[in-house]
Parts: structure tokens; C-alpha cells; sequence
């Protein structure tokens, strides 16, 4: 390879390399972003058909394939990592957050917040779901006055929190009933519907006033601010390890005759020239 040429290749692979490293520089400050400007982020829910245990941890299959939002959360002074994710059937919404934080002597809390309509205003009534690490049960409604209140009328809504302690992640997970009662999530899933949400990560400490330093406040009081919830079609799962298993014998067996043949092929070969000697 001449020199004109090796300097262009140099030239083009510093180009790739620059270009993916701009991307990715891009890609992490989109993520920081969201923290701020929450109305940023954008999660997928996908839908199942398959039962998902309410009991805070990761067991099993329940949430393979299901897709994985990774999401910052900063609190007063404090950032936190978090992995969200997102199901749905046609009597749930279900959701598992993953929180990075080691500490276990405060209190924590994760919430969801809805805007049904997605109109970026509050209607009559909105819906707030959350769980603390004592594992109480947040079910309350934003009326259009922004004042939390109760309510009692939606037995099945479920949730419960884990720490794991080899991990270091906070884990709250819950399945939040869709209803067509207005004092419940009325909500009428179906695949391509968006919906507002504004997640947030409570993380022990109490404050009033917090001075707002450029960093963002807690966002559930305006709509207008919260994410975006779509409503995806199911992945269509293959299993192709019977293929992979069978593959693999069939491999196996063909080298063992392979060796088996030219080691035959040698013998003879051998033979052949004792022969002739």
C-alpha cells in the first residue's frame, strides 16, 4: 500500500472514530438531560402475555425482552441511575424500576405520575401510584386544584420494594389496574396509545424550599413537563436453541468422521508405501 493511500485510510478511520465518539458524548448528555427536562424522555411499554409476580425482584423470565429505560434521577444534590421498565396486558400496567443506591438507612420511594389525556394539563382528576420501602402502597389523585387525595377505590393496584444488596439497586415494582372508573387509572391500553408521565425517585431526605440552582425541581405539578409512555406490540420470541443443540452434534459428529476418515487415509497411505518398499 502506497502512502497516499495509508493516509487516507488513516484519515477515514480518524473520521469513524471522532464521529462515534461525538455520538456518544451526544447520546450521555441526552441521558443527563432528562434529568432536567423530563419531558425529554420517552420509555416503551411492551405488551406480554404472560402473569409478572408483584414481589420486587427480577425472578425468572417475566422481564426478559422487555425493553430497558435507562434514566437519571437527581434529588436536591444527590444523581441517581436508574432501569426502568415497562409491560402492559389488557388488564395491567406494569412497571420495575432498578434505582443504584447503596444506602439503606433512609427511607426511599418511587412514583408514577399520569396524564392520561396527554394534553400537558390536568384534568379533573390524574393518578399518582407509587411504593415506599416499607412497602406502603402510594394511590392517589391530582385534581385540578394540584392537591393530592386519596383514594380507596382501586383494590388490585399492587406493588412491592426489595433491596439487593449484591447489586446495590433500590427495586420497587408494581401493576397498576387499568379502570374504566374515573376515580381509578382510566386509561384504555391499546398498542400505539402515548401517554404523560413524570417518574420520580424519593430518596429519604425531607426539605421544603429547596433553592432551584439550575438543577430541576420535582415536575408532578405541571404536566407539561412529563414524559412519554407508548404502548408497543409484543415481541415475538424464537427458540432456537433445540436448532443450536442440534447444530452443534451434527458438527461434532462430522469432525469425529472427518478425523476418523483421514486417519484411515493415512493408514492406507502407510500401508501403501510399506507395500512398495
Amino acid at each position: 500500500m502506497n502512502t497516499k493511500r495509508k493516509a487516507t485510510l488513516i484519515f477515514i478511520i480518524t473520521i469513524v472514530i471522532t464521529n462515534f465518539l461525538i455520538l456518544n458524548l451526544l447520546t450521555l448528555t441526552n441521558i443527563k438531560t432528562r434529568a432536567h427536562y423530563p419531558n425529554t424522555y420517552y420509555c416503551k411499554a411492551r405488551f406480554i402475555t404472560h402473569n409478572i409476580t408483584i414481589d420486587g425482584k427480577m425472578t425468572g423470565d417475566e422481564w426478559n425482552f422487555i425493553n430497558k429505560n435507562l434514566l437519571i434521577f437527581d434529588f436536591l444534590d444527590d444523581v441517581y441511575v436508574g432501569n426502568i421498565y415497562f409491560a402492559w396486558d389488557f388488564n395491567f400496567l406494569y412497571l420495575f424500576a432498578q434505582i443504584l443506591d447503596e444506602d439503606e438507612t433512609n427511607e426511599k420511594g418511587f412514583f408514577i405520575f399520569f396524564d392520561e389525556a396527554h394534553n400537558g394539563t390536568f384534568g379533573y382528576y390524574e393518578d399518582v401510584r407509587g411504593v415506599f420501602s416499607n412497602n406502603t402502597r402510594v394511590n392517589m389523585h391530582i385534581n385540578e386544584d394540584k392537591l393530592l387525595q386519596l383514594d380507596f377505590n382501586e383494590p388490585n393496584f399492587q406493588a412491592f420494594y426489595s433491596f439487593n444488596n449484591i447489586t446495590g439497586f433500590q427495586q420497587f415494582e408494581m401493576a397498576i389496574p387499568f379502570s374504566n372508573i374515573s376515580e381509578n387509572l382510566n386509561i384504555n391500553p391499546k398498542i400505539g396509545l402515548t401517554i404523560g408521565i413524570d417518574l420520580e425517585y424519593w430518596n429519604g431526605t425531607f426539605y421544603d424550599d429547596y433553592p432551584d440552582n439550575g438543577r430541576r425541581k420535582v415536575v408532578w405539578s405541571n404536566p407539561a413537563y412529563y414524559g412519554d409512555l407508548y404502548f408497543s406490540g409484543m415481541i415475538i420470541s424464537y427458540d432456537f436453541s433445540w436448532l443450536i443443540n442440534s447444530l452443534t452434534i451434527a458438527i461434532t459428529i462430522i469432525i469425529i468422521l472427518l478425523g476418523v476418515i483421514i486417519v484411515l487415509k493415512f493408514c492406507k497411505i502407510k500401508k501403501s508405501q510399506k507395500n512398495n518398499t
